[in-house]
């Protein structure tokens, strides 16, 4: 009765402080450590409300589900910092709220009142996190309330159980489209299902049907953007996770305190109080949960319309969470026992109404200072402590501003933002955080990581951005670029450096032929011929650690005008930390054509501006035309982590004037009018389309990450085939060889017809007809070297080999004996032989052979952006005129650096 006599004004004044002290953040700063993770949900929301349907701007693992209902509050109060931090607030009101309702549903009235009291002061950490747009655990924690009552109310007697179901499959659905931490929630359901047998009966079928109808946009999502399971992803993680024990060292001795209310630069004083006060309440809570669960978890099986007690639910809810935190692959962060919170008022609120019974006096004491313990904590962090130029965005904004400002001014709309880390942690600006914070009037993007993937398609698509970086970063950037031809425009805007680079140069390049040529190198020189083998599956690489005098040295054979070098690298890691080109007419007095002592890259121009450190990347030099014959490269500075590497190498000339910048839907019509969905072009190019066409025509991606959930998968040294679909085609940029490309094409099963779109070559390929493989029944197998072996290469069988006893050169051979005269027009051989070729002879009798001489590179092909190579790994294949014969003789056409492996051979007609 006195409980309920004073839940009339207590319960009001309860919930009013529970809103005081849950809005004090407003007044105080990020809790942390980079306020650009407050835009979390904000980008995604604003894409929403552009029509798009995006993806988590964060870890992949997290759903978009909270973006949405922030995008239809941004539609009513504006998308302003002020509309997104209302949105965190009623999302930490809705967390108090629901429970408020989770206390009163498991509690007894006068048990559920001291809980309120102590929900309502909660720990710093929770008061912290419960406020805040960095993330979907927030929202997990209303779902995951809403959860706990729908089970109770599944389990406990309630009416209207078998609707409670299908409410709970809906937040199941919703939940699982929010944050994979859903299952904590659920899993007592699961359980208790199987415990009282409703997991067999048919009302089970409503959880399904709610699950199906409240996760539909998580599913399609999960189609469309994770084409694994995300919860194996949020398993499995980009970091390396600590061993179990330090885990469990960290989870016990650091999260629990700090969930609990422990903070350390709290002071002596309430450092005291909270292990006089705080403490005993939360042994004593814990005591008394442990005891009550472990009696009902051991009964827990009851039937559906049985009243069940909650404590069951509480502690499988508790144990799955700190269960998953310490199980999981990825690092881990306090914030992953969020969860717990929804617990811990329950367990709190017993505990205080067991002693309420048994130490009338003390408990307003304790609850008092414990209270009075966190609202402090969050007063001295906030109003109390913080300037109100240094409260939430005030700070950001200022920062952003004074650089905003200036580009406005200055027309600049589009920029390259990198490299903060010369800066204060408060003066850090992330670029997808810049694009917010002005409204989206100047669209920032980090030039290789770039989180929301359509900020970086418009700046890689826009001619000339600006780049906004910091010292040191400026010095290395504008010598990088004035190694690639560009003049740059340098200004100091409130500390930081503005780039706006120019090209010196107005003409295309052109490809210089490489037959002649000939590579050596310091270093790793057995390899340095696989620069030249126009096979992207091979490479050299000097191996080690980068030290200062290597060099990689081409001989064009003849004296030629060379106005640019390229080195198409393997991964944007593997460069020259310094780089210095230089030429020479006889091999003996050298010349720089060009030096950057500090190198970042790979660096190179693209069309219309320059790239930096992106996937399929070119360490490029382009200096005014000079006469020679050798080129040298040399690394003038050291990197342990990384060895310098590449693929292949590549030297130019001048060409004619550069084309203009296409006209809005210039290209993007005509490829329209071809029936082309997907294109492949340069790194500019392949932006401007995708941006012009509002990406109905798709691209390889120009930044790093490859797709709008950010994901860097496939790995940059992953060589993806060239497709050789219908609405597949190639635009060809103004220093791409036309012939050289239609050259590869020529063994495809493929026609290709040429048509322009816009300045540039369009080549449109219609797949052919492939040719058929050959019933290999009457074959026979023989080899000069390891003969007994040799029927493995047609068995059928790819799991068995031949394999030649050691290097194998031209005097080792396979012969194939087809059975009787077939025609046949080409030959495909697996494992490939990247950078290799192999002779092939064909003959009617066994007696007299004949060579097929110049087949055409059949086998898979890599489109680097500018060239389309061999990619000899997957296979090597060759196609020719047809040709009649009954026996096949294959072998290496030059030595081989290790024995030769046949997996299979093919014969096609």
């Amino acid at each position: 009765m006195v409980a309920r006599r004073l839940a009339g004004p207590v319960v009001p004044a309860l919930l009013a402080l529970g809103a005081a002290v849950r809005a004090l953040p407003f007044g105080g700063p990020f809790h942390l450590p980079s306020h650009a993770d407050e835009t979390f949900l904000a980008i995604p929301a604003i894409q929403v409300l552009a029509g798009a349907l995006p993806a988590s701007a964060g870890p992949e693992y997290f759903g978009a589900a909270p973006s949405y209902v922030l995008a239809a509050w941004f539609w009513i109060a504006g998308t302003s910092t002020v509309a997104n931090d209302l949105f965190a607030y009623g999302i930490s009101l809705l967390i108090f709220w629901t429970g408020w309702l989770v206390l009163r549903r498991f509690l007894a009235p006068s048990a559920a009142l001291l809980g309120l009291a102590a929900l309502a002061a909660p720990p710093l950490f929770f008061a912290q996190w419960s406020f805040t747009t960095s993330g979907t655990h927030p929202t997990l924690l209303v779902l995951g309330n809403l959860c706990l009552l729908a089970t109770y109310r599944i389990f406990g007697a309630g009416p209207a159980w078998r609707r409670a179901v299908l409410v709970l499959g809906l937040l199941a659905g919703l939940g699982w489209w929010t944050n994979p931490l859903i299952v904590v929630y659920l899993a007592p359901f699961g359980l208790l299902a199987v415990g009282t047998g409703l997991a067999w009966r048919a009302p089970i079928g409503l959880f399904a049907l709610g699950l199906l109808i409240g996760g539909l946009p998580g599913w399609l999502y999960e189609l469309r953007y994770f084409p694994s399971a995300r919860f194996a992803l949020h398993q499995a993680g980009g970091i390396a996770a600590l061993p179990f024990r330090e885990r469990l060292t960290t989870v016990t001795s650091d999260f629990l305190p700090t969930l609990l209310g422990l903070d350390a630069r709290a002071g002596r004083l309430w450092l005291a109080v909270f292990l006089l006060v705080a403490m005993p309440l939360w042994a004593i809570a814990l005591g008394r949960a442990a005891f009550r669960g472990w009696r009902e978890l051991a009964g827990a099986a009851s039937l559906p319309r049985r009243p069940a007690r909650g404590d069951a639910i509480l502690w499988v809810v508790a144990l799955l969470n700190v269960a998953l935190v310490l199980a999981t692959a990825r690092s881990i962060g306090a914030y992953y026992l969020l969860p717990l919170y929804s617990v811990l008022p329950c367990w709190m609120g017993e505990a205080l109404d067991w002693l309420r019974r048994r130490a009338r006096v003390a408990v307003p004491v304790m609850l008092g200072g414990f209270m009075a313990l966190h609202v402090w904590l969050g007063w001295h962090g906030t109003f109390g402590t913080t300037p109100p130029g240094g409260r939430r965005w005030a700070p950001v904004e200022r920062n952003v501003q004074s650089v905003s400002r200036w580009l406005e001014e200055h027309g600049i709309q589009r920029v390259y933002w990198t490299d903060m880390e010369s800066l204060r942690p408060t003066e850090r600006l992330n670029s997808y955080e810049v694009t917010y914070l002005t409204g989206g009037r100047l669209v920032a993007s980090d030039p290789w990581r770039e989180h929301i993937v359509s900020h970086g398609r418009l700046v890689d698509a826009a001619v000339r951005p600006a780049i906004v970086t910091a010292d040191p970063a400026a010095g290395r950037l504008r010598a990088g670029l004035q190694a690639i031809g560009v003049d740059v425009s340098e200004t100091d805007v409130a500390g930081r450096r503005v780039l706006e680079p120019a090209p010196r140069f107005t003409t295309t390049f052109v490809p210089l032929p490489r037959v002649r040529w000939t590579v050596t190198a310091s270093d790793s020189a057995e390899r340095a011929g696989d620069l030249l083998d126009g096979d992207a599956a091979t490479g050299w690489s000097a191996g080690g650690r980068q030290a200062p005098g290597q060099w990689l040295a081409v001989d064009l054979g003849a004296p030629e005008l060379v106005t640019r070098v390229d080195l198409l690298a393997v991964d944007w890691q593997n460069v020259p930390a310094g780089l210095r080109v230089e030429v020479s007419l006889d091999a003996r007095h050298w010349d720089t054509a060009s030096a950057v002592p500090d190198y970042w890259g790979p660096l190179f121009f693209s069309e219309h501006h320059a790239f930096l450190k992106v996937r399929r990347g070119r360490v490029q030099a382009i200096f005014p035309p000079v006469r020679t014959r050798h080129v040298r490269i040399v690394d003038t500075a050291s990197v342990a982590q990384h060895s310098w590497s590449g693929r292949e190498v590549f030297a130019y000339g001048p060409g004619g004037p550069r084309p203009p910048v296409p006209r809005p839907g210039e290209i993007t019509s005509a490829l329209r009018r071809e029936g082309i969905d997907f294109v492949y072009a340069n790194h500019w190019l392949s932006a401007w389309v995708r941006v012009d066409s509002q990406g109905a025509i798709a691209a390889q991606e120009s930044n790093i990450n490859l797709n709008d959930s950010s994901r860097t998968e496939p790995d940059p040294t992953e060589l993806v085939p060239l497709r050789l679909e219908p609405g597949v085609g190639l635009l060809l940029g103004a220093d791409t060889d036309p012939a050289g490309v239609r050259d590869a094409l020529a063994g495809q099963p493929v026609t290709v017809r040429e048509r322009t779109a816009g300045p540039y070559r369009l080549l449109v390929l219609t797949p052919a007809s492939p040719p058929r493989h050959l019933d290999k029944k009457e074959w026979r197998a023989s080899a000069s070297d390891n003969a007994a072996q040799a029927s493995r290469a047609i068995d059928g069988d790819r799991r068995t080999q031949w394999v030649s006893r050691g290097p194998a050169g031209p005097e080792v051979t396979v012969t194939l004996d087809l059975g009787r005269s077939r025609d046949l027009r080409g030959v495909e051989v697996r494992p490939g032989l990247p950078g290799r070729d192999l002779r092939l002879a064909v003959s009617l009798d066994g007696t007299t052979w004949t060579p097929i001489d110049a087949p055409v590179w059949a086998g898979s092909l890599y489109w680097t952006g500018s060239e389309l190579l061999r990619n000899g790994g997957p296979k090597w294949a060759v196609a020719f005129p047809r040709t009649s014969l009954r026996y096949l003789r294959l072998s290496p056409a030059g030595p081989l650096r290790d024995p030769w492996t046949l997996a299979e051979i093919e014969a096609l007609e």
